[in-house]
C-alpha cells in the first residue's frame, strides 16, 4: 500500500471521527434535561414540627442554573392550611441534579379533616417536565379526623345582633366536650371585624386581649363583648372573633363553631309619632307644648287691663301625656302635669328632658300680691310622687328634671317601629327642708305686713335657685330604667328604678306609660 494513500485515509478517517462527534454535542445542547418529583405522593400531620420536603431531579446536569416553576392547586388552603410559598421556583445550580421544595403545614385549630396541596411543574425554555412525574400530592393530615379520636370545643353562643345604645355586654361561651386534667388556651383573632376594639366594643376575660383558657377539671370559660355607646347614631359595625389556635394537639374546633359573630347595627328610630306639630295640640287639653307668657324681664306677663297673657307654645318643645301606677290601687293614674321634652341635637334617638323655665310671678296690675319665683321642669315622669312630703324639688309643681329622658333602642335592624326604651343611668338632686323648717308655713313679712309662704319667701331670697337655699339639704338620687316602645301603637312603658343612701326613700321603683295625646291611651 502507498504510504501517501495510507497516510490520507487515516486523515479522512480521524475528520469523519471529528465531525459525528460534534454532530452529538449539538444534539445533547438541542435537548434540555427532563425534570420531575422524586415522589408522587407523601402524607405529613398538620401538626408536624418540621416541613415536608418534595425533592426533584434533573435527567442530566445542566452546566448553569436552572430555574424550574411550579403552580399550587388542590383541597388545602395556602396561608390557612400550610404556610405561603412567596417564590413558586425551585433552582438547580450548575452542575446539581436534584432541588428541594419545602412545604410546612399549619395546626388548623377546627376538625375540618385532610386537606390535598397539588404541587404541578411548569415547563421553561431551559427544560422540560417529565410527563409522567411532573406533579404531586401532599396529604395535609387532620389532627382528629373524627370527634372521636380528639376532644371537641366549640363556640356555644349564637350569633348575635345587638344596637349599641343597650350598652349590653354580650357573654361567649366556649365549651369542652369533656373535662381535661390540664388547661386547655385558645387563642382569638378578632383581625376580620369591622369594629375596633376600645373605640366601639370592650373585650374582658381574655389574657393578653386574645387567649381565653379553660381550666384544668372545667368544661367551659366565657368572655364578654359590650358595644360602646358614643352618644350618637353611627354605622353598621360586626365583630368577628375567630379561634385560631390550641394548646393542645389533642382538642380540636368542631368544625363551623370555630367563630363567633356580633353584629351592631345602629339605624335611627322614626319619632315623628311622638314630635307632633302644634297643630295636634290645638284642644288644650293638658297634652299641648305650653308654656307661661312672659316679658323681657322673664316675668309673668299682662296686658294693660291686668289681665295674664295666655300661655304660647315653645317651638321644639313637645308634651305628651303621662300616666303611672297608683302603687296603692294598682290603677293607672295622671302623671306629671309638664312632660316637657325636646329631641337631641346630635342623636336623633334621644328624647331630652333638659329644658327648664323660670319665671317671676309679679303681682298683677293694682295688686299687692306677694312675689315669687316659679320653675317649669321638663318632668316626663312624676317624680316628686316617691318623696315624703318634706322633701322638695324646687319651687314649683313639677317635679325633678331628667336630662336624659328616653333613648330608642331598637332590638330588630328589619323593624325599628318597635323595641326597647333606655332611661340613661343619671343622678338627679332633690331637697329636703331641714329639721324644723315649715317649707309650707307662713311667716310674717312687713313689706306686705301679711304672713306669706316660707316657699315664697325663700324663692326671693335665692332668686329662684333651691340650690341656694339656707333652708334645705340636698338628697341624690339615682334613676335608671327601661322599658318598651311601640311607634304603630304611641305608646311606650317603662319601670323606673331609684336609689338612694337616704334611709326615707322607701320606693324603689315605678311604672310609667307615655302616649302623644291624651285620645291615643290605650282602653
Amino acid at each position: 500500500m502507498n504510504k501517501w494513500l495510507t497516510k490520507s485515509s487515516l486523515l479522512l478517517t480521524a475528520g469523519l471521527l471529528t465531525f459525528q462527534t460534534g454532530c452529538k454535542d449539538d444534539d445533547e445542547v438541542a435537548t434540555p434535561p427532563s425534570v420531575s418529583f422524586e415522589q408522587s405522593e407523601l402524607s405529613i400531620s398538620e401538626t408536624a414540627t418540621s416541613a415536608a420536603e418534595l425533592v426533584l431531579t434533573l435527567d442530566k446536569a445542566s452546566q448553569s442554573a436552572i430555574e424550574v416553576a411550579f403552580k399550587l392547586s388542590g383541597t388545602a388552603e395556602e396561608g390557612v392550611n400550610f404556610q405561603s410559598i412567596e417564590e413558586k421556583t425551585v433552582t438547580f445550580n450548575a452542575g446539581e441534579q436534584t432541588a428541594t421544595v419545602f412545604l410546612n403545614p399549619i395546626n388548623v385549630a377546627s376538625i375540618d379533616g385532610d386537606k390535598q396541596v397539588i404541587i404541578e411543574l411548569v415547563s421553561g425554555d431551559n427544560y422540560q417536565v417529565s410527563d409522567d412525574e411532573g406533579k404531586t400530592t401532599v396529604n395535609i393530615l387532620d389532627n382528629a379526623t373524627t370527634l372521636e379520636n380528639a376532644t371537641a370545643v366549640a363556640i356555644a353562643t349564637s350569633n348575635t345582633v345587638t344596637n349599641p345604645y343597650l350598652q349590653e355586654a354580650v357573654e361567649v361561651t366556649v365549651g369542652l366536650a369533656e373535662a381535661l386534667t390540664e388547661d386547655v388556651t385558645l387563642t382569638f383573632d378578632f383581625a376580620e371585624s369591622s369594629a375596633t376594639i376600645g373605640e366601639d366594643i370592650e373585650i374582658d376575660g381574655l389574657t393578653n386581649g386574645t387567649e381565653l383558657v379553660i381550666p384544668a377539671g372545667e368544661v367551659s370559660a366565657s368572655f364578654q363583648i359590650t358595644p360602646l355607646f358614643k352618644g350618637s347614631a353611627g354605622t353598621d359595625k360586626n365583630v368577628l372573633a375567630k379561634i385560631t389556635d390550641i394548646s393542645r394537639t389533642d382538642v380540636a374546633v368542631t368544625e363551623g363553631k370555630a367563630t363567633f359573630e356580633l353584629h351592631l347595627f345602629d339605624p335611627e328610630v322614626a319619632l315623628s309619632t311622638w314630635l307632633l306639630e302644634r297643630a295636634d295640640y290645638a284642644d288644650q287639653t293638658g297634652n299641648g307644648a305650653v308654656v307661661v307668657a312672659t316679658n323681657e324681664n322673664g316675668e309673668r306677663a299682662y296686658d294693660e287691663e291686668g289681665n295674664a297673657l295666655p300661655s304660647v307654645v315653645v317651638d321644639g318643645i313637645y308634651q305628651p301625656y303621662t300616666q303611672r301606677i297608683n302603687p296603692e290601687t294598682g290603677s293607672w293614674t295622671a302623671a306629671s302635669p309638664a312632660p316637657y321634652i325636646h329631641q337631641d341635637e346630635t342623636d336623633a334617638n334621644l328624647l331630652k328632658g333638659d329644658w327648664t323655665m323660670t319665671y317671676k310671678t309679679v303681682p298683677k296690675p293694682g295688686s299687692t300680691s306677694y312675689p315669687y319665683y316659679y320653675t317649669y321642669i321638663s318632668n316626663a315622669f312624676d317624680i316628686r310622687d316617691i318623696f315624703p312630703s318634706n322633701y322638695l324639688v324646687g319651687y314649683n309643681s313639677s317635679g325633678v328634671k331628667l336630662e336624659k329622658f328616653i333613648r330608642f333602642a331598637a332590638t330588630d335592624p328589619d323593624n325599628t317601629a318597635a323595641g326597647k326604651v333606655i332611661i340613661p343611668t343619671q343622678t338627679v338632686t332633690v331637697y329636703r327642708a331641714k329639721d324644723g323648717y315649715e317649707w309650707k308655713g307662713k311667716t310674717y313679712v312687713a313689706e306686705t305686713e301679711n304672713e306669706e309662704y316660707n316657699y315664697k319667701i325663700d324663692s326671693n331670697e335665692t332668686l329662684g335657685d333651691i340650690s341656694l337655699s339656707n333652708n334645705v339639704t340636698a338628697i341624690e338620687v339615682t334613676i335608671s330604667g327601661e322599658g318598651t316602645y311601640d311607634i304603630n301603637a304611641k305608646l311606650i312603658e317603662v319601670t323606673l328604678n331609684f336609689a338612694s343612701e337616704d334611709p326615707n326613700l322607701e320606693m324603689t321603683s315605678m311604672i310609667y306609660r307615655m302616649v302623644p295625646l291624651k285620645s291615643d291611651l290605650p282602653n
